[in-house]
């Protein structure tokens, strides 16, 4: 097991900052062939750097992308039935509009939702990568996970999920799960989740509860790992029997077990941390207000946060909080509540700060009782910045120090970018040219040691860095 200063590292999970929704400023552009209307006509890209863009009705039919550097993108005024195979593993497919299929496979390359996504069957193949930034994802049947996926909507799965691969689930705002979950490799909870059937942790599995609690209907059973947080109060309540014959949370990580009788695990005779405890988080639940929006943006000098609410229930105070990575939040300011209401309330605050990078805000509700519940982020980004939270996009991570896939949508079809990767003391490890953007692998020189990394992307006379974390 790693240190709990591995995890702080471990925390950041970067995919929160990188794989933000503002690089959907390119939807739909540089198309080679654009579908207008509905159509149930199918389609194949054979060649290279080709890209399909349906902007408007409903299209039915077939895709097959072959070839190389090839790409479709559904615009936000048009529907998708069809179905999609990604035979390449340059492929790319990007969702901007409302999404509902029968049985979908991210084979090879990359899927991003933007829009709306609803789908029976889902995979991803050992190739695959889907990356969730929309307004909703519903999994009518089972999810399958053999490649990688990360989730910054809440996900509905009306069926099984099972994680077989190392590269991982993530779920940013917690899921709902009508059936069985099964981990056998790595799986991330980081909001409020309902599983209806068994939790099971197999021995290559390794679940990370951050921040939210798990409640599983059925049975837990844990044969593996199980990691928390360095600081926020998250854990598992079992309404069925829990077993732990593994490790939970021995990294030394925050993380509550509650079982059927308000103890910890009915059998317990593996390992369990030190910071473990029992029965002492509770699910924060929906808010106990009607929230009519929430938003942070860039205004003069600092950060401009505003809200309403339509109705309020019991609502003591608001926390506005603020994270420089998605993850690790501190309190920017408190406001009082209305305590009871059913009128429009507008409230706003102004955080003076000077945005230099991309910011995090989220809205913490809590009622005189203490119990509190979150509102979904916010992100604010500098409006001078290189966006590689838009342009650049990298992934596993954490990194196994191998290698490294990486997607970089430069400024122009002919522009240049290389590509860097620092160790601590700024030492270059490897560098790379890249242009286009295309999905490219790098292979380091060497087989990086665990630790933390820069991962430098030079474009003209503009660099960005970000972190790259090797576990």
């Amino acid at each position: 097991m790693k240190g709990p200063s591995i995890y702080i590292f471990y925390a950041i999970f970067i995919l929160a900052s990188l794989f933000h929704p503002a690089w959907a400023f390119a939807q739909c552009s540089g198309c080679t062939t654009t579908i207008t209307t509905s159509t149930s006509s199918g389609q194949s890209l054979n060649g290279s750097n080709q890209k399909i863009c349906i902007t408007g009705g409903t299209f039915s039919g077939t895709i097959n992308i072959n070839g190389t550097n090839n790409s479709v993108c559904i615009g936000t005024g048009a529907t998708f039935t069809g179905n999609i195979n990604m035979n390449s593993s340059t492929s790319i497919v990007d969702n901007h509009g409302t999404w509902n299929s029968s049985n979908f496979t991210v084979n090879n390359g990359t899927f991003s939702n933007f829009g709306s996504m609803t789908t029976d069957n889902l995979t991803t193949n050992s190739n695959g990568i889907l990356l969730d930034f929309g307004s909703s994802f519903t999994v009518n049947g089972n999810l399958v996970n053999n490649g990688s996926m990360n989730f910054s909507s809440s996900v509905t799965i009306n069926g099984n999920l099972t994680v077989n691969s190392s590269n991982g689930v993530v779920f940013q705002s917690g899921a709902a799960v009508s059936g069985n979950v099964v981990a056998n490799d790595s799986l991330s909870f980081l909001g409020n989740t309902n599983v209806s059937g068994n939790l099971v942790v197999n021995g290559s599995g390794v679940l990370r509860v951050d921040g939210g609690i798990v409640t599983v209907d059925g049975n837990f059973d844990h044969f593996g790992t199980s990691t928390g947080s360095s600081s926020d109060c998250g854990g598992i309540t079992v309404s069925g029997n829990s077993n732990n014959t593994g490790n939970f949370a021995t990294d030394g990580t925050t993380l509550d077990i509650c079982g059927n009788s308000g103890g910890g695990f009915d059998t317990q005779t593996g390992s369990i941390g030190p910071s473990v405890s029992n029965c002492n988080c509770s699910p924060s639940g929906p808010l106990p207000i009607e929230l009519l929006h929430f938003s942070a943006k860039l205004e003069n000098d600092g950060v401009l946060l505003e809200w309403a609410t339509a109705a309020e229930m019991d609502n003591d105070y608001f926390t506005i909080e603020r994270s420089s990575d998605g993850v690790h939040y501190e309190v920017v300011a408190t406001l009082p509540g209305a305590g009871y209401s059913n009128k429009v309330l507008r409230y706003r605050h102004y955080d003076k700060i000077q945005v230099e990078s991309t910011l995090y805000y989220r809205l913490r509700q809590t009622d005189f009782n203490g119990a509190f519940s979150l509102s979904p982020m916010q992100a604010v980004s500098p409006e001078n910045a290189f966006a590689s939270q838009a342009n650049m996009r990298f992934w596993p991570q954490p990194n196994a120090g191998k290698e490294l896939h990486l997607r970089c949508q430069s400024y122009s079809s002919t522009s240049f970018s290389t590509v860097r990767v620092l160790n601590v003391w700024g030492q270059e490890v490897g560098s790379w040219p890249l242009a286009g953007d295309a999905i490219e692998t790098l292979t380091f020189p060497i087989s990086l040691p665990p630790g933390q990394y820069i991962l430098q992307l030079q474009s003209g006379t503009v660099l960005d860095n970000q972190v790259l974390l090797v576990q």
